[in-house]
């Protein structure tokens, strides 16, 4: 079982102006938003990391469906399971529309309880989501209280079981903010730290193969950094091929003399 902690782990950065520029274009190109791109990034990078084609999130939803319910007080989130599926061999863009298409038809269910959810699919009890945690909060507009503008501030992101991922945007042009949360018990604050880097990394490549309509095979996983860690070490000149009875020849002619099994 795994162990559970409140004090979660938590790492973060705010993007570059370059690249949310790139994010808000890619999505303009692809009829889709800033929120649903950076899912299908999401859901890319798991896929390489994890070497898997089928990767299955937990996103959290209001639970509010109508009008109605959205002007009403309380609290009705919940969260649901999106599954999407991640070929190597695709097309960026296409996994940018197949993040939209399950995202649209998971809203359509998002007042189907996670719990409920869990009974139907004969999970375990004490499973916190369905897999890692992609919170998005793009807020349409800022907070204003007598003419003051408030910043938004995520202090908690709940109990993690693994990782969760927190993309948040206090109004349309700020800054996006991009933060990992963990489990205590299974990453280090270093390794919080290199996912964080590497996720980012990975983000603008992503985005510069969704530009010239390259596909995920062509984004890498690893930094050049990494890749020169890799690089074959360079030697001396290699010496020239012999065949195994040619050297016992060789020792034979210049060793004739000794014995050969004692």
């Amino acid at each position: 079982m795994t162990e559970l902690s409140t004090a979660n782990r938590v790492a973060g950065v705010t993007l570059d102006l370059q690249t949310q520029q790139r994010l808000n274009e890619v999505a303009r190109d692809n009829n889709s938003s800033p929120a649903v791109v950076m899912t299908a990034t999401v859901a890319a990078f798991f896929a390489r990391m994890d070497d898997t084609d089928d990767v299955v999130l937990t996103v959290p939803v209001t639970g509010r469906a109508t009008a109605k319910v959205k002007r009403g007080g309380g609290m009705l989130s919940n969260a649901l399971p999106v599954r999407i599926a991640v070929g190597a061999g695709e097309l960026v863009t296409e996994i940018i529309a197949r993040a939209q298409l399950e995202l649209t038809g998971a809203l359509r269910h998002q007042r189907y309880r996670s719990d409920d959810i869990q009974r139907d699919a004969q999970m375990p009890g004490n499973s916190l989501g369905f897999g890692p945690v992609v919170n998005m909060m793009f807020f349409d507009q800022p907070v204003q209280i007598d003419w003051v503008s408030v910043d938004y501030r995520i202090l908690t992101s709940t109990v993690v079981e693994d990782i969760l991922i927190n993309l948040y945007q206090a109004s349309p042009g700020a800054p996006i903010r991009v933060e990992l949360h963990s489990n205590p018990y299974r990453y280090t604050v270093g390794e919080l730290a290199d996912h964080v880097h590497r996720f980012v990394e990975f983000l603008g490549a992503f985005l510069q193969q969704a530009t010239v309509g390259g596909g995920l095979a062509d984004v890498p996983l690893l930094s050049a950094e990494e890749f020169a860690d890799l690089a074959v070490v360079s030697g001396g000149p290699a010496r020239e091929a012999r065949l195994v009875a040619d050297l016992y020849e060789q020792v034979a002619r210049d060793h004739g003399d000794r014995l050969a099994v004692r």
